[in-house]
């Protein structure tokens, strides 16, 4: 046990609703980016009655509206942190007022459920941040809504924290773990033992189209499992999705500006350009796409959602 004045923190938290094909539950989630990987508590995956698998991942000194993060790999865990924040304060921060908080009780002492690690942290996070003075937290928003992270110093909170930690590691257990280490990451002596023949397909086609540009980016070919000429007719259903989006594009000028603002900066990153009207007798696909327009949304108001899994007239 260590006692020592510290500033006291608080860490990001969020309230989630998760649904299973059988259950709908509320759950608290602690954002923790100097975790490498995402923790959940057995008692959630039992009460959400979901299929686990064993993993041969060990775990040493880990202490006590709908969102669009739809599947996330987790290890289960009977204990997670202790209850958070680890002091009580009342919070008076203009800069924080009038935010949809993803814990809009942050500030009260409670226990965590999931612990969502750095392997997740990019799906969530969103590029807005609200500062208030140095000595305030920050606010930074998700997917979930508004994180509060920072110091949280008030006159109201005990100036020290106390520490608990136990370890207990037999040597066999860390000789085993080290031996599955290197085996793991030894490089395979040969291809043949490791791969299957399209696997082995899939390495000598990369070998033979990738190339290198003058920034260092590689730059590879797509393999394609079928012959191309496979492909059937996409022109019909393509067509009638464009009819359906000049339709809405007429009728609001807002969706209209915000699908042309898209478009075009899609045509100054060169991720496409026009092309003259293709033969019959060349395999192409025809990709169609339409908006999800949110105005409301604080970042992003329009995304463009590409079909590339409508079947053409071949059923591929």
């Amino acid at each position: 046990m260590v006692r020592q004045p510290m500033i006291t923190k608080l860490l990001a938290t969020a309230i989630v609703k998760i649904q299973s094909p059988t259950a709908t539950i509320r759950a608290r989630l602690l954002v923790d980016i100097g975790s490498e990987t995402t923790f959940v508590l057995e008692e959630v995956i039992n009460r959400l009655q979901l299929i686990r698998k064993r993993s041969v991942v060990q775990v040493y000194e880990i202490g006590g509206k709908t969102s669009i993060l739809s599947k996330v790999y987790a290890h289960i865990l009977e204990s997670l942190t202790t209850t958070l924040p680890s002091f009580n304060t009342k919070p008076d921060w203009p800069h924080l007022k009038h935010l949809t908080l993803a814990d809009p009780e942050y500030f009260i002492p409670r226990s965590i459920d999931i612990v969502l690690g750095a392997d997740v942290y990019g799906k969530i996070i969103r590029p807005d941040i609200i500062k208030g003075a140095p000595s305030m937290p920050i606010a930074q928003l998700t997917i979930f809504g508004w994180l509060i992270i920072g110091p949280a110093n008030s006159t109201n909170n005990v100036n020290t924290v106390t520490f608990h930690t136990t370890t207990q590691m037999m040597e066999e257990d860390l000789h085993e773990l080290l031996t599955k280490f290197w085996v793991q990451e030894e490089v395979p002596k040969t291809l043949d033992c490791r791969y299957t023949l399209e696997e082995l397909w899939c390495e000598e086609f990369y070998k033979a189209t990738y190339s290198r540009d003058s920034t260092g980016m590689y730059t590879v070919r797509i393999p394609i499992k079928l012959l191309i000429n496979n492909l059937g007719n996409s022109y019909n259903k393509a067509h009638q999705c464009l009819i359906s989006l000049f339709k809405r594009l007429s009728r609001d000028d807002n969706y209209h500006e915000h699908y042309g603002n898209f478009m075009n900066e899609y045509i100054e990153l060169e991720h496409l350009t026009k092309v003259n009207p293709v033969s019959s007798n060349t395999p192409h696909y025809y990709l169609r796409h339409h908006g999800v327009f949110k105005p409301d949304s604080a970042t992003t108001k329009l995304r463009v959602v590409f079909n590339g899994s409508s079947l053409t007239t071949s059923g591929y």
